[in-house]
């Protein structure tokens, strides 16, 4: 046990201590005033920046951790976490119009859009129609890879009954009812900046027409006119050039045909004729023969149709839906050039009439129409390798009578 003498000297040397550091306090507090004092003279004298000094006080601090603790800046974020990565992720939910709007603040971002288009096969637009009352000039797309729609800029016009045509990755989108008239309109949509320009207008107004591109030129065929007749004749645009030109007319009158492109040919088929009947008939056009093509007739498709949407995959031009007089169809059909014959497929979920259709990757994507009761928001596809379809999610908006396109990549 401690001694009370030792006992005394360790409270008189805690004593000592203790005034020792209550005037070393005092001394800090008043080094402190005065320091703040200097701090506001040489702020107000314009010598000291406030900003400047904390900034330096703080880098002095920093220095002096990473001095005591060994930490070393020759890292950056790219080698602590897997930016490509992540923003790969980000980007195949967002979707590419996020994708280029995030390109824009990192460049470490911007090499993971090469990753995405990579890796989704092709977007589907499907622009225009009516949802029963208005004429529509909305734009949505939708992605198959993650299965979801996005919301594009609009037309500068609404068009019902209209048709479209990809062209080097560009969307041209023709014609169609605006309202009070149909309308000769074009107007195309660029999909990397999601801007719209007016283009030259066709040679006439038309609505109810069909388009498919051949050798890097639209052709739009039949559809209806102002006095709602059937049209039987062509027009094509060149874009390399900018103007349109008739080309030969089809064998029939054709109002709401469809049409798609299969090794280089055009091909027609269904719509209805002068007396409002459905056609069945279907041609082709072979723009390699004489200096503008010739049609020719091909056999019957299974069923009469008009109304109905195509689209080619694989070799087959497939025709979809469509209307019968006032029955609505659900059931589809396909024409194999090789055979020159028709195979009808299965019937899809729901009937649609005035519908859109296109293909990606070996698919077949079917959106909207009329069910005869009320236009329709839902789409599906179908897997020729499965021979079935499949739901998929519906669109922002139900429409009828507007056009789909496909754009690869």
């Amino acid at each position: 046990m401690m001694d009370a003498a030792k006992l005394r000297q360790v409270f008189q040397l805690a004593e000592e201590q203790k005034g020792a550091i209550s005037s070393l306090r005092r001394e800090v507090s008043q080094l402190r005033e005065e320091a703040d004092a200097l701090r506001e003279y040489l702020a107000a004298s314009g010598a000291l920046e406030p900003i400047r000094f904390w900034t330096l006080m703080h880098r002095r601090k920093f220095a002096a951790a990473c001095a005591k603790y060994g930490l070393t800046l020759d890292v950056s974020w790219n080698n602590i976490v897997d930016v490509q990565a992540v923003a790969l992720m980000i980007g195949l939910s967002a979707g590419p119009t996020a994708m280029r709007a995030a390109c824009v603040t990192s460049k470490t971002v911007s090499v993971a859009v090469g990753d995405v288009r990579s890796l989704c096969p092709g977007h589907v637009y499907v622009c225009g129609g009516f949802e029963g009352t208005l004429a529509l000039n909305t734009m949505e797309r939708f992605t198959p890879i993650i299965q979801k729609w996005e919301v594009l800029p609009p037309m500068t016009e609404a068009r019902q009954y209209t048709c479209a045509g990809i062209i080097a990755g560009r969307i041209y989108v023709c014609g169609g009812w605006g309202g009070p008239q149909p309308v000769s309109t074009v107007e195309r949509f660029d999909p990397d900046s999601s801007t719209w320009d007016s283009m030259p207008p066709m040679l006439i107004a038309r609505w109810g027409a069909s388009a498919g591109v051949v050798a890097g030129r639209l052709h739009v065929c039949g559809g209806l006119d102002e006095s709602r007749q059937p049209l039987s004749s062509v027009e094509r645009f060149d874009p390399s050039v900018g103007i349109w030109e008739a080309v030969p007319s089809m064998s029939e009158q054709r109002g709401w045909p469809a049409a798609g492109v299969v090794g280089g040919l055009l091909y027609v088929c269904g719509g209805r004729d002068e007396q409002r009947e459905p056609l069945s008939s279907a041609e082709r056009l072979d723009i390699a023969a004489g200096p503008h093509g010739t049609w020719e007739r091909l056999a019957p498709m299974v069923e009469q149709r008009a109304g109905a949407a195509a689209a080619a995959t694989s070799g087959r031009f497939y025709v979809c839906g469509g209307a019968f007089g006032a029955q609505m169809l659900s059931s589809a059909e396909c024409f194999d050039p090789k055979a020159r014959c028709w195979e009808s497929l299965p019937a899809m979920s729901s009937h649609r009439a005035y519908v859109g259709v296109t293909a990606v990757a070996g698919c077949l994507y079917v959106f909207g129409g009329s069910d005869g009761n009320q236009c329709l928001s839902s789409a599906e596809l179908y897997v020729p390798s499965k021979g079935a379809w499949e739901p998929l999610p519906v669109m922002n908006e139900r429409r009828s009578g507007a056009a789909a396109a496909a754009v690869l990549g």
